[in-house]
Order: C-alpha cells, then structure tokens, then sequence
C-alpha cells in the first residue's frame, strides 16, 4: 500500500491529478471542496486498494474543512490520476484493524 500512498501523493503535490464530473457532483452534495480533495490526496491515509479489469482503485481517507472524514476513490490513470467520487466516512461500515480501516 505504500507504494500507492507515494504515487498518489506525488501526483496530487504535482497538480496530476483529475476530477471526474461525477466527484464535482458529489462534492457539492456532501460540502468537500477542491482544497480538501488535495489536501487528502497529498496527506491523506490509504483505507482500501480495490482491483479489477479495469486496473487498481484506491480509497483515501481526509478530512473536510469542517473536520468532517470522506474518503475518495481514485483511478491509478496515466499521466494523471483520477478521483472518481469522493464518500463521507460512516464508521459503522469500517473498523479499525492493525492501525488501518476495513470495511466490516
């Protein structure tokens, strides 16, 4: 997982990255701004490496202006990485095991 955490941040530090209309959408809904989203992104934890034919996704944990936790989907696309949606964090549907998060 590690080695997604530094791609991702190296990408959001470097301004690779884009936002699906489908994030922007959710993002008016759920109160997350840009700000937030790359913060997250350059920060953020690692909670969840999904994979499938269509290639790795990555789930990354932040925080909102108001505190609040979301996390956001990311697409290890080239040249830029992109955040298809972005989710407020429930912790009823995640546990903490080991010191990361898995959904129970």
């Amino acid at each position: 997982m590690r080695r997604y955490s530094d791609l991702i941040r190296e990408r959001f530090s470097n301004e690779e990255y884009r936002l699906l209309m489908h994030c922007h959408e959710r993002m008016d809904q759920r109160m997350i701004s840009e700000t937030d989203i790359r913060r997250a992104g350059e920060n953020g934890q690692v909670i969840e490496v999904q994979s499938d034919a269509r290639g790795p996704r990555v789930l990354v944990m932040g925080k909102n202006s108001d505190g609040r936790d979301f996390y956001m989907v990311i697409a290890l696309t080239r040249p830029n990485v992109t955040v298809i949606t972005v989710c407020l964090f429930w912790e009823h549907v995640w546990e903490e095991v080991d010191a990361l998060w898995r959904r129970r």
